[in-house]
Parts: structure tokens; C-alpha cells; sequence
């Protein structure tokens, strides 16, 4: 009786749904902070509702009380994606003797699948700008925060060169619209550039080994304190800044590892599971493009 016994080399009490997410969390930071959650239908909704915006409120003794209409809800929605990543490993690469302390080449195709699949989980979120339905012959895309940020995309005729100007625009941008933004995620280049940003008023030393650090990973900002997040995923034309408690995925199906029909002298596998992205408050989320690093 077949039993999925690649559980038992990554975690025993571990669903693959975990394992996604946490395998490989330094490559996939969005992924792997974010909340997760759970869908019912392919097109998957959530409630947004924003209040008024401060205003003197006096009434006078004795007065006549007033009212305003409750405030209207708004829905937005996102269509779930299909995820999936095989292997296959013979029979015989997984008896014969390997280096490096690999016991069983299936536990550790397992291994990179969920590796892999957590990578495109990453790249879905951080680049898809549009959302399918899809149909019986066209995969359903999720769309992500391309496709959602909209309030303060600050985009550009032109492409322009990334600075710090740039950068407060879009802190002070969230802040405004009620969101506490913690994360600036950028490219390795943009990375370098805003290293600059404050490498002329402070560098970090290392008291124990005396040793000065160029790399800036916290941003103490007017709205708040920030963390810088270099990612290999984002392109140097953009950098986005995610207040990401508004942020989830959510799953109508979680990941799991099927074994395949055996057909051959090999052992397959798929690990598949359907999910989707949540952007909630996307007035809270910035998004800096146009940029020409």
C-alpha cells in the first residue's frame, strides 16, 4: 500500500502547505511572512470599508442629534491559481549510494519541488498585473501587487533614476491613507542605491570587530522605521512598500503531494495546491515604477 513517505525526511507534523513556506523563507520573504488564509470558490472576495476623514465634531446641549448614512462596503476579488510541480525519480538512482549525506533522492526531489514551488508563489505575487477567469483550455491567473496597487502606483512619463525623494513620496503615501508601512522591497541594485541614502550621516559598526557596514537593512523614516529587503524577484524598475498586514494568501485547495500511477521503473510524484492573493487596503501599499537603475 503506497504511503507518502517524503513527509517523514522534511517534518512528520508538517502539512506541504507549511512546507512551502517555510523551506525556503530568506528567497521568498512575501510569501513567507504574509498570513495565510482560506478560499471557497475560485473567485475568491473580501469586504473593503474605509471611514470619513476627521472633522470638528461639536454638538450643542440640549440639541438635536443628526445622523449620516452607514458607511457602504466594497468588494474586491481575485481568482484562485493552480500551482504545481512533479518529480520522478528510478528505481535505481534511489538505491544506489550517493555523496553528501543524500539517503533517498525522492526525499530530496520533494525538497527542491517545494523549493521551486514556493519561487513561483513569490514571483506570482510580486509581477502578475492582470487576473483570469481562465476556462477549460486557459489556466485561472491570480493577479498581484501589480495588478492591485493602483492609489500610489507613482509611475513616470519616463523612466527616472530611484532616490530617497522617491522612496519618502511613497512612505508618506501609505501613511496618509491610514497604512503603517514596514517593508521597502527592491532589487540588488536598488538595494545598493539606497544604502545611500543615509550612508552620509550614519554607518553601521560592529563594536566587536570594529568593523564599518555600508548595507542598510532598517530605514528610520518621518512615518516610521522600515526594513530594506533585497529581492532577487523584483526587477531594478521597481521597488514596492507593503504595510503587509493587509496582505495574505489564501488557499481553496492546500498543497499536496500525490504519487503518481507507476507506468515506469521510476517513482513520480505532483504536489499541487490552488491559492490566491489578498490585497486588502490597497491604498495602505505603494508602488515606486518607471525607474531606470
Amino acid at each position: 500500500m503506497a504511503s507518502l513517505t517524503t513527509y517523514v525526511a522534511v517534518g512528520n507534523k508538517e502539512d506541504v502547505t507549511g512546507l512551502v513556506t517555510m523551506i525556503s523563507p530568506e528567497e521568498t520573504p512575501l510569501y513567507s511572512m504574509v498570513g495565510q488564509g482560506k478560499a471557497v470558490a475560485t473567485t475568491h472576495s473580501w469586504l473593503n470599508k474605509a471611514l470619513r476623514a476627521a472633522k470638528t465634531n461639536t454638538a450643542v446641549e440640549g440639541g438635536e442629534l443628526t445622523y449620516e448614512a452607514a458607511k457602504a462596503r466594497t468588494r474586491t476579488s481575485n481568482y484562485t491559481q493552480i500551482f504545481q510541480q512533479g518529480y520522478s525519480v528510478t528505481g535505481t538512482q534511489e538505491v544506489v549510494a550517493k555523496w553528501g549525506g543524500i539517503e533517498s533522492e525522492i526525499d530530496e526531489a520533494m525538497a527542491d519541488a517545494l523549493k521551486e514551488l514556493a519561487l513561483d508563489v513569490e514571483q506570482a505575487w510580486f509581477t502578475s498585473a492582470s487576473a483570469e477567469d481562465g476556462d477549460t483550455s486557459t489556466a485561472r491567473i491570480a493577479g498581484g501587487l501589480p495588478y492591485f496597487i493602483s492609489t500610489n502606483k507613482q509611475s513616470n512619463s519616463t523612466t527616472r533614476a530611484y532616490t530617497e525623494t522617491l522612496l519618502k513620496e511613497a512612505l508618506q503615501a501609505s501613511w496618509e491613507a491610514g497604512g503603517v508601512p514596514k517593508y521597502v522591497f527592491q532589487s540588488g541594485d536598488n538595494q545598493n542605491i539606497a544604502n545611500a541614502f543615509i550612508t552620509n550621516i550614519n554607518v553601521n559598526v560592529d563594536a566587536k570587530s570594529k568593523t564599518a557596514y555600508s548595507a542598510v537593512d532598517v530605514y528610520v523614516s518621518s512615518f516610521g522605521t522600515v526594513n530594506f529587503i533585497p529581492h532577487r524577484q523584483i526587477g531594478n524598475t521597481d521597488v514596492f512598500v507593503l504595510d503587509t498586514q493587509y496582505l495574505s494568501t489564501d488557499f481553496l485547495r492546500p498543497f499536496k503531494d500525490t504519487p503518481l500511477p507507476k507506468a515506469t521503473d521510476a517513482e513520480a510524484h505532483n504536489i499541487l495546491g490552488e491559492l490566491t492573493f489578498v490585497c486588502k487596503a490597497e491604498a495602505a501599499q505603494a508602488w515606486i515604477t518607471d525607474l531606470n537603475t
